[in-house]
């Protein structure tokens, strides 16, 4: 047998240095397919790769093993009535076209950065890893640019990062549940709105230093951690309503003068905290927190508190309430209720300070009001 052998091994080696051995190692790299302006609709693929300046579109029962990957394409379409199974990550990078992942199950990570003017939509996928959108734009030269990100009836397994993205349309995540946290930071909205809303987030929301030129919207949420607004500013109004939050919620150092803020109808695990605010009018209304409640250094025309409840302390102190931001309407503090204590203490008030069937009966002082102390702060 060993005689049988050895002739057999030395002709696969002479074969293979002059030239049979290539032949396996380009069947190797035949593993990347390259999607060259085409349709893939049947298939099981290792990668594929979208060519530069081309367009793909993946759909039908394609079957990519591993990655999915674009530097530079036109757009990037993944798309089926059936599920799209994707082994490994998703890269989209420097792209000008739309990017689109519809119905996908994603068994790593999804990172789309740099790419440019057009829309970006994910709806009805699994991702099983993380999703970060990073540094996409559309060109603001262009008059009314319709760019959106949308992120809707998707699941994520890790964390959601929103970091820089300017969109010319809406800032959406619908309907989602994500396992991890959810980053929206330093994201320009030119034209519409940013909306959170009806997601499950096991993880915190971190809200700091976006722009809308329409509203912001945090509607309708579950919230397993805590939530952290700060930094952010909206030409229109700002909603924070009907959302369920385990952790501590924090607004702080949302900066426009000339838009309302709206706290409604929130049920908050720990503390609530609207600190450092500079806005129109602010209202506060119909939130049940199991904590503490603070209400400090906020700068607006009108400082509106009704019907919260809090199971520790419910403070009010140190805000401003003047017409620098048109027209005044002081300070009114109806129907609250605290476990523990309510304290209305050295606040700035332009016109009235008006506190009425809370309970407990409010305690504090030092309040400096250029009209009326009234019912149950007349002597705060």
């Amino acid at each position: 047998m060993s005689r049988i052998f050895l002739p057999i091994f030395l002709s696969i080696f002479i074969l293979g240095s002059i030239g049979v051995f290539p032949i396996f190692q380009e069947a190797s790299a035949s593993t990347v397919k390259i999607c060259d302006d085409e349709t893939i609709s049947t298939g099981i693929f290792k990668n594929i790769k979208v060519a530069e300046g081309k367009s793909c579109t993946i759909t039908g029962d394609a079957i990519i093993e591993k990655n999915l990957t674009a530097d530079g394409a036109n757009s990037v379409i993944v798309d089926s009535l059936t599920s799209i199974s994707i082994g490994g990550n998703v890269k989209i990078i420097n792209s000008l076209g739309t990017i689109q992942i519809n119905n996908a199950e994603i068994n790593g990570n999804v990172r789309l950065l740099d790419n440019f003017d057009q829309d970006i939509l994910i709806t009805n996928s699994h991702i099983d890893k993380n999703l970060i959108l990073k540094n996409n734009s559309i060109d603001e030269s262009v008059a009314f640019p319709a760019f959106k990100i949308y992120l809707r009836d998707s699941t994520i397994n890790g964390n959601v990062i929103f970091n820089n993205n300017t969109t010319g349309d809406d800032l959406i995540l619908h309907t989602n549940t994500i396992n991890g946290k959810v980053v929206l930071k330093n994201n320009r909205v030119l034209g519409n709105d940013i909306l959170l809303f009806s997601n499950v987030i096991d993880g915190n929301i971190q809200f700091v230093n976006n722009f809308a030129d329409g509203e912001i919207d945090l509607i309708d949420n579950t919230v397993s951690g805590n939530t952290n607004i700060k930094g952010n500013d909206t030409n229109q109004q700002f909603y924070i309503q009907h959302n369920v939050i385990d952790g501590t919620f924090s607004m702080k150092q949302q900066k426009n003068e000339n838009t309302d803020f709206i706290i409604a109808q929130n049920e908050i695990g720990r503390d609530m905290k609207i600190t450092e605010n500079i806005q129109n009018n602010i209202y506060l209304s119909v939130n049940t927190v199991q904590n503490n409640i603070l209400i400090e250094k906020n700068n607006s025309s009108s400082l509106t508190i009704v019907q919260n409840d809090s199971e520790g302390k419910f403070v009010v102190k140190k805000n401003t309430v003047e017409s620098t931001f048109g027209g005044s309407t002081g300070i009114y503090l109806l129907e609250n209720s605290s476990l523990e204590k309510i304290v209305v203490t050295k606040n700035i008030v332009e016109t009235d300070l008006l506190c009425s069937g809370n309970s407990p009966d409010p305690t504090g002082g030092k309040n400096i009001v250029g009209g009326s102390k009234l019912e149950q702060c007349s002597t705060l």
